[in-house]
């Protein structure tokens, strides 16, 4: 189809508006189109459906064929005008006005778009990471931890003493009233998962023995109603276990680690907390990279759309994740601080990767594709770029890779200094 006029506006930093015109000899075939569909099913009193006059269809159905062409028109030509243009858009343009004047078709469209600004500053930055290394008492501690998660507890009815598990009820009272019950609980004495000054009373207690003792809690207590107060605890004990750890042998490393020694296990551990490490410097080197390019780059225009839709992912994971039925007000405005923060570190790192020419290709997003998602892996490059593209997941995680891109990029020209 001819576009015999175009043009492009600015509106403001995040929205252009598109000018396009046509020959009203293009719109008139495209309604003739559109006409002989509606013929085939249109309802026209006297007639059976689909079998009325084309004329009285026309007469009839006017105004609508006439909308319905104007939008064939807008689907066949504006696309095109935008990869043209190569322009960024965020959503679907929204048409603001269409007419017919001087033998021309001509409609108008909003294209919301992500702005074009220029990151300053992202080369040579000084940054920090602290000094870390694996020690032998790292590893030991991850073998204890082990070895406490597979123990075995054997019942005692001598007293409890420290490290043992307990399993215990108790009720407190401030004066008559009853303020805190538990009618059955399981500790770990010395492990701080009570008070100290309760773990002191139940320990030397024996299965089966109760007793009264005053608690008083810190100002600072997570509980409200039992910060600062002293309260009078009924303290029942049930059941006392002494936990039998298993042996630190090479049976034990082959049975957790699968291999053959527990020198290999130790080393295997050894190598895990070194990575954990390694991503740990990495995501605090990030997170140095982002708010130092975020406070240079205070006035980067947000297209709303990129900041609903992050808002709607914030809120989503927040009502999920502490399983809420509502969102006050102040959470609602401190997610919207945060979707705004998102979003402009997400355009900065975006720039950066235009400006350095970062390019991703297609086999770049097929490759993370099948890495991040093994199922996927066994589809050809054809049926798995299409099955990206007909859910809208191939643009996303192109940017994803810009951005990553462009996080390596300024992490490999920054100039660090390790402490400590």
């Amino acid at each position: 189809m001819e576009v015999v006029k175009k043009a492009l506006e600015t509106v403001d930093p995040v929205n252009k508006r598109i000018i396009v015109e046509v020959p009203m000899e293009d719109f008139n075939q495209v309604f003739e189109e559109v006409l002989q569909v509606f013929a085939r099913s249109a309802k026209v009193d006297g007639f059976r459906p689909g079998k009325a006059p084309v004329p009285l269809v026309r007469r009839k159905y006017e105004s609508e064929i006439r909308e319905k062409a104007a939008d064939e028109i807008i689907s066949r030509t504006i696309f095109e005008i935008l990869e043209e243009y190569d322009l960024p858009a965020v959503e679907a343009p929204v048409i603001e006005a269409v007419e017919e004047k001087d033998g021309r078709f001509r409609y108008t469209a909003i294209v919301e778009v992500k702005p074009e600004f220029e990151v300053r500053g992202y080369t040579g930055l000084k940054l920090k990471k602290t000094k870390r290394e694996v020690k032998d008492e790292d590893v030991e501690k991850v073998i204890e931890d082990v070895r406490n998660q597979l123990a075995e507890l054997v019942p005692q009815e001598r007293p409890a003493r420290e490290n043992d598990v307990v399993e215990l009820g108790y009720t407190g009272y401030e004066g008559e009233e009853e303020k805190d019950k538990v009618e059955r609980t399981v500790i770990e004495l010395g492990k701080g998962q009570f008070l100290e000054d309760f773990e002191k009373h139940i320990i030397g207690m024996k299965p089966g023995e109760e007793k009264e003792v005053d608690i008083t809690f810190p100002s600072d207590h997570p509980k409200p109603q039992l910060a600062g107060k002293t309260f009078r605890y009924h303290i029942r004990i049930m059941r006392v276990f002494e936990k039998k750890l298993p042996e630190l042998n090479d049976e034990l490393a082959q049975k957790i680690a699968k291999v053959e020694t527990l020198d290999e296990w130790k080393k295997q551990i050894r190598e895990q907390l070194e990575k954990r490490i390694e991503k740990m410097t990495r995501e605090s080197l990030i997170q140095q990279v982002l708010e130092r390019l975020s406070s240079e780059h205070k006035d980067v225009p947000i297209p709303p759309t990129l900041l609903r839709r992050r808002f709607n992912a914030l809120l989503d994971e927040a009502m999920r994740g502490f399983y809420l039925s509502r969102i006050t007000e102040e959470t609602a405005r401190k997610l919207l601080d945060v979707a705004k923060e998102h979003v402009k570190r997400d355009l900065i790192l975006e720039r950066i990767a235009e400006q350095e020419g970062l390019n991703v290709t297609t086999k770049d997003v097929l490759n993370y594709t099948r890495t991040r998602f093994p199922d996927l892996s066994g589809l050809s490059d054809e049926d798995l770029e299409n099955f990206l593209w007909e859910r809208d997941l191939f643009p996303e995680i192109e940017e994803l890779l810009k951005r990553q891109r462009a996080l390596d990029f300024v992490l490999d020209k920054a100039q660090i200094k390790e402490e400590g």
